[in-house]
């Protein structure tokens, strides 16, 4: 900018930003004409073949734009002007000489992704590789930010699913279903299993600590063995894990749903209102489970099973496939109910129950 002390008017000008340009883009002007600014404003942003980035004020006052964003224009030329009065008129003979540069030359622009200043502290300051970035154009901080919380959005914590048998194979198509998680690791005890399920790795469950510095983040499983899953439960927090809550898509779950963690909950399952879901539990496919039922830890509904409502099922119980429990009956912890049962009565702890209407058979030993 050269000053013109009688007027107190300061020329913009296009610098010289490359040694081999003889032409810069104004890209976008930042304010508008005659807008008041101060000294160090980002006013405009222009851009070479080689570098975009953005010319602020070097006097306070009133801008006047001479040329318009879009246009190409020669190295010190003048693109507008900074005057401490609002009054201002550009000279008539200054935007007659306004010179345009032919359209054939706009192509040297296109082959490189450009950025603002700003916009490259802050892909710097973060580690972004500008390359990543998609964007026609130049790219500003506000695209920065924008690839930023999209990153946060796509990013997935990994799990580990403990079990790599059929049941593992079933929590990780569901997971896949839900999104969020990406499956990093299968966990299981059995040696027989092999190195790899699916194309995952397979540890045995000694190696949780190694499988926690690799990234992953929590644990599922549908290990069939409620004693099982429910000690799973203190082992992963000893080494700071999660226990995952796996829930399908399809599955419907009333907001006033209370589900503890390491829940499994299949395809076609309706839990309603107030319902309480306890620690490790697993619903199967296609299970209803009417409002205010209490479900303690440990349970397994298999599918299709019916709950009325107000019901209460203690802990480590298993209802089998197809069964129905009438409304306000309350079922003891590590009971039994047969395949297609239907239980109209209270049940002790402990019991085994089958028939219509149910009755008790045994004891659970």
């Amino acid at each position: 900018m050269e000053g013109n002390i009688m007027h107190a008017v300061y020329e913009i000008k296009i610098p010289q930003l490359g040694v081999n340009d003889d032409f810069a883009m104004l890209v976008e002007w930042l304010v508008s004409d005659r807008a008041k600014v101060s000294k160090g404003d980002p006013i405009c942003i222009i851009e070479t073949t080689k570098v975009a980035t953005e010319l602020t004020a070097e006097e306070s006052g009133f801008i006047f734009m001479k040329a318009m964003a879009g246009e190409q224009i020669r190295i010190r030329d003048t693109i507008g002007y900074i005057s401490d009065s609002c009054d201002y008129e550009i000279p008539v003979s200054v935007q007659e000489n306004n010179e345009k540069v032919a359209d054939t030359t706009k192509n040297v622009f296109v082959a490189k992704k450009k950025i603002t200043n700003k916009a490259r502290a802050l892909a710097d300051s973060l580690g972004i590789n500008i390359s990543s970035v998609e964007k026609i154009g130049i790219i500003r901080e506000k695209d920065i930010k924008a690839f930023i919380e999209k990153k946060k959005t796509n990013h997935k914590q990994r799990i580990a699913i403990y079990g790599a048998g059929r049941g593992g194979l079933t929590i990780k198509e569901c997971v896949e279903l839900m999104g969020g998680y990406e499956v990093g690791y299968f966990i299981d005890d059995n040696p027989n299993i092999g190195s790899e399920v699916e194309g995952i790795q397979c540890l045995s469950g000694d190696r949780l600590e190694e499988i926690k510095k690799n990234g992953v983040v929590g644990v599922a499983s549908e290990i069939a063995n409620s004693e099982f899953r429910l000690n799973l439960r203190g082992k992963l927090k000893n080494f700071g894990l999660k226990y995952i809550n796996v829930v399908h898509p399809k599955a419907f779950i009333a907001p006033s749903v209370t589900l503890g963690e390491g829940v499994f909950i299949k395809a076609g399952a309706i839990i309603e209102t107030n319902t309480i879901i306890g620690d490790c539990c697993i619903i199967d496919n296609g299970v209803m489970i009417a409002h205010d039922n209490i479900i303690e830890e440990g349970c397994h509904l298999a599918p299709g099973v019916s709950l009325g409502s107000n019901i209460e099922i203690r802990n480590q119980t298993i209802v089998g496939i197809g069964a129905c429990i009438s409304t306000k009956v309350k079922i003891g912890s590590k009971v039994i109910i047969g395949v297609g049962s239907s239980v109209t009565r209270d049940i002790p702890d402990n019991s085994v129950v089958e028939g219509v209407p149910g009755k008790i058979i045994g004891k659970r030993k």
